[in-house]
């Protein structure tokens, strides 16, 4: 979607990955998230999961790509969401990430969307619904700058010690 205006109930985007094992390694690296079932095979056989399970952030990451670029597009963030996670997700699956517009405010860039995270074999994994937010600054940005320029190669911004 390239204008938040033109958002209509109905319109859908959908996004493919596999997941992997580094997946879980990279997830833990960032967030510190050590437990067990993701690691330890044998604890996690023994488990009611009965195998390693990736996190469940891995697996909304592919939402949250979804949306921050496809539907709505860029300049989204979530506002809200309220999702489950009926199955779990193991290294290898891949998974078939889906929005589709519920409803689009009028009077403010903000849509509600339908989303659902699904592994090859149809199984639902996430479940759910989200608020976004669009920047409309961002979206005209974006539009002007077209889409071969839409995600420039930047530094990671850095905080130097003693600032807060």
């Amino acid at each position: 979607m390239t204008d938040a205006t033109a958002l209509r109930p109905g319109d859908v985007a959908r996004r493919t990955r596999t997941v992997r094992a580094r997946d879980i390694e990279l997830f833990t690296e960032l967030t510190g998230d050590r437990n067990p079932v993701h690691y330890d095979a044998d604890l996690a056989a023994r488990s009611r999961f009965g195998g390693i399970v990736v996190q469940g952030g891995v697996t909304t990451g592919l939402l949250n790509a979804l949306v921050a670029e496809d539907l709505p597009g860029p300049g989204s963030v979530f506002l809200h969401v309220d999702w489950r996670f009926p199955a779990p997700v193991r290294p290898g699956d891949v998974l078939t990430a889906e929005a589709r517009v519920l409803e689009v405010r009028a009077d403010k860039p903000v849509c509600t969307l339908a989303t659902t995270v699904r592994t090859a074999e149809g199984v639902v994994v996430v479940d759910g619904t989200a608020v976004v937010w669009r920047d409309p600054v961002v979206r005209r940005e974006v539009e002007q700058q077209g889409t071969s320029q839409r995600a420039p190669e930047q530094p990671a911004p850095t905080m130097e010690e003693g600032s807060a």
